[in-house]
């Protein structure tokens, strides 16, 4: 679900600010405990661990993006 920060108010886009800075510090607490995890698991229990890595490292990088879109607009305005 894409949402257009361009037509959402300031303080909406301060509230989608808040949103994803704590979305994107969940998504790097599970990336830093899982790489924890690998170093003590047999081979699939790491290949599993990638898994969810991989899948928090993608979720991280879509709320970044969406704090980096929220923080151009606000240098326009």
């Amino acid at each position: 679900m894409a949402i257009d920060m361009r037509k959402e108010s300031a303080s909406g886009r301060k509230q989608w600010y808040g949103v994803g800075i704590s979305y994107a510090k969940i998504h790097a607490n599970a990336i830093s405990s899982y790489m924890t995890e690998l170093a003590h698991g047999s081979t699939g229990e790491r290949i599993a661990l990638m898994e969810e890595v991989d899948f928090h490292i993608t979720k991280l990088s879509e709320r970044l993006d969406t704090l980096r879109e929220i923080l151009a607009i606000e240098r326009k305005a």
